[in-house]
């Protein structure tokens, strides 16, 4: 797939590079016309820009030549931390899309440099990311610098730094929403086998009951998960069959009956933060101008104004905390299939709780589950929050996104591995249950089950279901 530059983002785009499915173009005729519109641009203005000044010749200030020179100083470190890590290269992807597509007009930066940034997103270069043990206030431009030393020419390093440095933020942005995306759809299939293997009451599904509040997520979220659960809409089996052994239910606990108001809150979030991203209200540029010939003024420089970085951070943030919540209320329902009181199917848990392999049953996984929320509940601190001087000849630019990049990676693995833990012990019950009940669920949900089955561990559930959702 070939996409000419520059290039609206979209969560779809996010896939596509991250798949190594995209090749980049740009049009070098208005490359170059905008190039030589933009110096003149500079050159007409009496004000000090930095990162372009030296594109004229001129001595970059002191403070900027400290900054440049500590990077360099870890420059030699960094590209000795050659990273296996998947999250770090998909993010190195997406960051260096990101710097391209921000370069391509009124960046002043020549047609060689963008060049041979093409050539290295469309090569595929594998980038040498720092390890993530790494830890430095300047993180972010460290990172820059480690995707930038595969290029030849680093004499506008200047000028592309602090496209980078948003580049960076951005891309941060749109890796972790395209990850808490498929973090709720992977709980609309969890969800579904856990709900039948705890023979959850389906009437909390239903459209009369989920439009009372009218919050968007929460109907949408009831709508997949009611079809997932019904055939025609005709309940499932196994929903009908355990009734009849189960008396007495009006309704299920917080952890089942709720899961539209939950996940339907983070999609809500989810979406709100796409929406953002798709209209374009978080600028994708570093910087943009308004020059007027008669004043010789900038109107508007972006990096002087709103280079902070607080606005991606504060919407990670939200990520973190909706992702969160997606492995807590999974997590209180994998204590229920643990109990069998909660669940009245007392007779077939004797032997279900027994594993060969584990003098504790699985017990131990309920326990991982319960372990992995409450490091979510640490990880969910705000980030955003965390602004502070770098240094007193520096601005206060929030650029704490070494915190941002690992939480998230922290609060999704661990979430990811919580709906795991869901989709395996739900599987093994619903195979317990028809060796006494016969076939009990619906072709949709067996198919997944039958999937499931043969996988021997948790980790091995969670890689798969990483494969098994596409957006």
């Amino acid at each position: 797939m070939i996409i000419s530059l520059p290039q609206k983002y979209s969560l779809n785009l996010i896939g596509d590079i991250l798949s190594n499915q995209v090749m980049i173009e740009f049009d070098e005729i208005q490359v170059q016309q905008s190039r030589e519109s933009f110096l003149k641009f500079i050159q007409n203005t009496q004000q000090q820009i930095y990162g372009f000044n030296t594109l004229l010749g001129q001595k970059m200030p002191q403070p900027i030549k400290d900054l440049q020179n500590y990077e360099t100083k870890q420059l030699k470190q960094l590209l000795e931390c050659n990273s296996v890590d998947q999250l770090q290269q998909d993010l190195a992807k997406i960051t260096l899309f990101v710097l391209i597509n921000n370069l391509i007009l009124n960046s002043g930066v020549s047609l060689n440099v963008l060049r041979q940034l093409k050539e290295l997103f469309n090569t595929q270069t594998t980038l040498h990311l720092p390890s993530s043990n790494f830890n430095t206030q300047y993180y972010d431009g460290s990172v820059n610098w480690a995707i930038l030393q595969s290029l030849k020419n680093l004499s506008e390093y200047d000028t592309i730094i602090i496209i980078l440095t948003k580049s960076l933020s951005f891309a941060t942005l749109l890796y972790n929403t395209h990850r808490s995306l498929k973090c709720i759809k992977m709980a609309f299939i969890t969800t579904s086998i856990s709900f039948e293997a705890t023979n959850g009451v389906i009437c909390a599904f239903t459209q009369l009951v989920n439009e009372v509040k009218q919050h968007q997520g929460q109907m949408e979220v009831a709508q997949e998960l009611y079809n997932l659960l019904t055939v025609d809409d005709e309940e499932s089996d196994l929903n009908l069959s355990l009734k009849r052994i189960t008396h007495n239910i009006l309704q299920d606990a917080y952890s089942t009956r709720c899961i539209p108001q939950v996940i339907g809150a983070a999609l809500d979030q989810i979406k709100f933060i796409i929406n953002r991203i798709e209209s374009q209200e978080i600028g994708q540029r570093a910087y943009e101008f308004e020059f007027n010939n008669n004043s010789q003024i900038i109107k508007d420089i972006i990096y002087n104004e709103q280079n902070n970085n607080e606005t991606e951070l504060l919407l990670i943030d939200y990520l973190a905390i909706a992702v969160s919540e997606i492995g807590a209320i999974t997590e209180r329902r994998i204590q229920r299939l643990m109990n069998p009181k909660l669940t009245k199917l007392q007779e077939y848990y004797e032997e279900y709780l027994r594993d060969e392999q584990s003098l504790f049953g699985y017990q131990y996984l309920a326990n991982q589950a319960s372990n992995l929320i409450q490091k979510n509940k640490k990880y969910c601190h705000p980030v955003s929050c965390d602004s502070m001087p770098q240094t007193t000849h520096l601005e206060d630019i929030n650029n704490n996104f070494e915190d941002s990049i690992l939480k998230m990676q922290h609060i999704t693995n661990n979430t990811n591995q919580i709906l795991a833990i869901d989709m395996f012990l739900s599987s093994r019950i619903i195979k317990k249950l028809e060796l006494k009940e016969g076939k009990l669920i619906h072709e949709k949900l067996n198919a997944i089950v039958q999937q499931v089955l043969p996988i021997e561990n948790t980790i091995q559930v969670a890689q798969w279901l990483e494969q098994f959702i596409q957006l």
